[in-house]
Parts: structure tokens; C-alpha cells; sequence
């Protein structure tokens, strides 16, 4: 079997848990949230033709790499890849937990 996306934990709301504050979640959907929020509504790293009767295009991220953090770094790097039959994109995600 192959996998659907990953998530991101990290202490955000105690230091004694690691919360989920980022995650992939297949096709081109993410979610990201900060300290003391809760997840809302998913984002897309690409949308083609919503809404039309000939029926909408889901480009996908087809690949992901995880810059390793050095070890005082406060950030996380993510890059990815985005693929479809009339588009591709190329990500560079910067994660900052904190209030925002």
C-alpha cells in the first residue's frame, strides 16, 4: 500500500505534547494551524476548472522532502512537488509554529 500524506507534530499548546500542526492530507489539500486554534477548512496547492460542467481537474503532490532542522532552528522547510495533465508546481512550505 502506499500512504495518503503525513502530518506535523509539534509542543505548540504544552510542552508535554505534540500537537498536530500541519498535515497533507493527499491530492493538493493542506492544513496548518497555530497555538490555541483548531482546524477549519483544508487549502489546495492548486485548483483547475472548479465549478464547471465538464467536471474539475485535481492536480496531486506527487513528491516531499523534509529539510533536516538544524539544531536550534525554530522552522521547518518542506518542499513538494505538484503534478496534473495541464499543470505542475513546484512548493517550498516554511512552517513557523507559533500564534499565526
Amino acid at each position: 500500500l502506499g500512504w495518503a500524506g503525513f502530518r506535523v507534530l509539534y509542543p505548540i499548546n504544552k510542552a508535554d505534547k505534540q500537537d498536530e500542526i500541519m498535515t497533507m492530507l493527499g491530492a493538493s489539500y493542506f492544513r496548518v494551524i497555530g497555538k490555541g486554534q483548531t482546524y477549519g477548512l483544508s487549502a489546495r496547492g492548486m485548483a483547475i476548472d472548479t465549478a464547471l460542467p465538464s467536471g474539475e481537474e485535481f492536480p496531486r503532490f506527487t513528491e516531499f522532502w523534509v529539510e533536516r532542522p538544524k539544531p536550534n532552528d525554530k522552522h521547518l522547510v518542506i518542499f513538494a512537488l505538484l503534478d496534473s495533465p495541464r499543470a505542475t508546481g513546484a512548493y517550498r512550505f516554511i512552517l513557523r509554529p507559533g500564534v499565526d
